[in-house]
């Protein structure tokens, strides 16, 4: 499965994709990349998560990344402003 998000950092909007590689009942393995406009590779994390509820939505564990998107720190600092998906 896999979702384009838009990303606002700083001064510039930044383009990238979420894809969700495993899904085996609560945990959940999924990569996010995140592009500038020249299509350079700025952040990525794959990373395993674990859902309280095996019958979550694909869109509840859309939701979950975002939000880890929107807490990722670069140099101890906030990094992005906001998301949405597109």
């Amino acid at each position: 499965m896999q979702k384009q998000i838009r990303v606002v950092c700083d001064d510039q909007i930044l383009f990238g994709v979420i894809d969700i590689l495993n899904k085996d009942g609560k945990n959940i393995y999924a990569v996010w990349r995140l592009f500038d406009q020249e299509k350079r590779l700025l952040a990525s994390l794959t990373n395993n998560y674990f859902l309280s509820d095996k019958n979550a939505s694909d869109d509840e564990i859309f939701h979950m990344i975002k939000r880890q998107i929107l807490n990722y720190r670069v140099g101890r600092r906030k990094k992005f402003t906001s998301a949405e998906f597109i």
